[in-house]
């Protein structure tokens, strides 16, 4: 496991602390603990390039969601890594939309380069409970 430094002033270094499981990894802003999980992801089907974009529903099991953003997110296609979001020169997109109040994500894409591709998402949150 990682290793975490806490500073003077409270703020927090931590290494290596990546988990499909929660963890706490220091604090928010407003003091509240700061938790990561990583939750794997696939990209949705792309029957047809440029169209309306596809997305795929993905439960990430969080509950009691105060504040959460992305810290990271990617997929792999033709053993290439693409950070989300992302555009391709012809307009093609690949980007991520939480709902804290449903439990999960959206994955979108419209391009076929990028569908069903696997990867990951890094989210960073707080909890109301805290």
């Amino acid at each position: 496991m990682g290793r975490t430094v806490r500073l003077p002033n409270d703020t927090y270094i931590v290494n290596d602390l990546y988990s499909t499981s929660e963890r706490i990894v220091g604090k928010w802003i407003n003091g509240k603990p700061l938790y990561r999980k990583v939750i794997a992801i696939t990209t949705p089907t792309v029957s047809t390039e440029g169209t309306f974009p596809t997305n795929k529903w993905i439960a990430t099991r969080l509950t009691n969601i105060d504040t959460i953003y992305i810290k990271n997110a990617f997929i792999v296609a033709d053993n290439i890594k693409y950070n989300i979001p992302y555009i391709t020169k012809s307009g093609g997109r690949l980007g991520i939309i939480i709902n804290s109040t449903n439990d999960g994500m959206e994955v979108i894409t419209n391009t076929m380069i990028f569908s069903n591709k696997n990867g990951y998402a890094i989210l960073e949150y707080t909890k109301t409970t805290d």
